[in-house]
């Protein structure tokens, strides 16, 4: 038996007149094709406060709203609103997991 008709994700190589089929990273065989492995339910590569897209048998991380990414630890990180001025006079801003909220303090509404 010959090698099949392949591309650039499915190789094949005769070996003793038996062909070996084989996919590139992020592909799996499935009887004489390659499908997409979908990383993102296999592996969970991101940061939990990340949304993961899986394309083409690699993947890419989105840091949720709210969070920014951080190159040097390589995570996703909450955006500290509070560290700027964003709530009207006489109201507390209240750090919360990817956003913020006012409080009025006391004696005011």
């Amino acid at each position: 038996m010959d090698c099949i008709e392949t591309n650039d994700i499915l190789t094949c190589v005769s070996s003793y007149g038996t062909p070996i089929l084989s996919c590139k990273s992020g592909f799996r065989l499935n009887n004489f094709t390659c499908d997409a492995i979908d990383l993102c339910i296999e592996q969970n590569p991101c940061n939990i406060e990340a949304n993961c897209t899986s394309f083409n048998g690699t993947y890419s991380c989105q840091c949720r709203s709210g969070f920014q990414y951080n190159l040097e630890n390589d995570e996703c990180e909450d955006i500290q609103e509070c560290s700027k001025p964003v709530c009207e006079e006489n109201s507390d801003c209240i750090e919360l997991a990817g956003s913020y909220e006012c409080e009025c303090q006391t004696g005011f509404e």
